[in-house]
């Protein structure tokens, strides 16, 4: 007996070794799109990039073209819509192979666009005298990341950094300019903005390191504008507490704009009035202390469109 029992339990091993050498290893699939995805929801910087909480603010505001008539925004919900566009994916899908040239110190490496669409549906409150009425509205903010692989598949996010911000931007004849405490300006709008460019290089014939004549590589450039968030030279850099003053040039009529952000009493929106050179400007007080090195302040054209868009900007240390 004591023989059956021990040929019936090495029979149960056996079979269990044999079933679990036919079950196939999970090896973990890496999606490139997926991991930039995930960066733009769990890292700092992408975080206080692309927030989407606090942009629009339930302060009152008026406008001076309209006496008397106030309102103030309900945000009632928002639905997010993330894109993700990798070059060599795209550019492979041929048949073909490629690698990007960054130029040093970067050299050959790979990089995305991320296009990030937050979707507000917004009740617009509007009182004159005792009168009042609402209107559902859809605010849109677009904003773009800029990511370059710069790491092996070992480092978080496999490697994937975010090199690049895009607000989104005015209208094409509205300049919006920004003015520190010092006198010292830089520009509020995306027009000076700049995409960033690599070459393309086909290496289905040579090696990318062994080009010719017959083989050179073509520039290419992003879709999309960005401000570089890597030094100091792409966002501006304020003091910490610092009072702006936003002015708007060539203004599309009619001159609706606001302005909201962070401040010591929490997110506010204040709207541009003209001053005495019927220019107009608003000054919005940022917060003391700041916790975080990145922020933005959210701008909006309110007319048919509700144009919004913002600018990061940095806290020197």
């Amino acid at each position: 007996m004591r023989l059956n029992r021990v040929s019936t339990f090495t029979l149960l091993v056996a079979g269990s070794l044999i079933m679990s050498a036919c079950d196939e290893i999970d090896i973990p699939v890496i999606v490139d799109s997926e991991e930039i995805i995930r960066y733009i929801s769990e890292s700092d910087d992408a975080i206080a990039l692309f927030r989407n909480t606090n942009i629009i603010p339930e302060d009152q505001y008026t406008f001076a073209d309209e006496p008397g008539v106030i309102y103030f925004d309900v945000d009632d919900s928002v639905k997010r819509e993330i894109s993700v566009d990798i070059i060599t994916e795209q550019m492979s899908q041929n048949g073909a192979s490629y690698v990007q040239d960054f130029g040093p110190p970067i050299s050959v490496s790979r990089d995305a666009e991320a296009t990030v669409v937050d979707n507000f549906y917004v009740t617009k409150h509007r009182i004159e005298g005792t009168d009042s009425s609402e209107t559902s509205s859809r605010y849109t903010l677009t904003r773009y990341g800029y990511f370059i692989k710069i790491g092996d598949d070992s480092k978080a996010f496999v490697g994937w950094k975010l090199m690049g911000f895009g607000g989104g931007g005015t209208a094409s004849e509205t300049r919006v300019l920004a003015e520190r405490e010092d006198a010292t300006t830089f520009w509020a709008d995306s027009v000076l903005q700049k995409r960033n460019d690599y070459l393309l290089i086909d290496v289905s014939r040579v090696p990318w390191d062994t080009l010719g004549p017959d083989t050179l590589p073509t520039t290419y450039y992003t879709d999309h504008v960005y401000l570089d968030i890597t030094g100091e030279d792409g966002i501006a850099v304020i003091s910490d507490g610092e009072a702006l003053e936003f002015s708007v040039t060539t203004p599309v009529v009619p001159p609706h704009y606001t302005v909201a952000g962070e401040t010591d009493n929490g997110f506010h929106k204040y709207a541009f009035v003209p001053g005495d050179d019927s220019i107009l400007r608003v000054t919005i007080n940022t917060v003391d202390n700041n916790q975080n090195p990145l922020n933005i302040l959210i701008f909006q054209h309110h007319n048919l469109t509700n144009k919004m868009w913002c600018i990061p900007y940095r806290v020197s240390d």
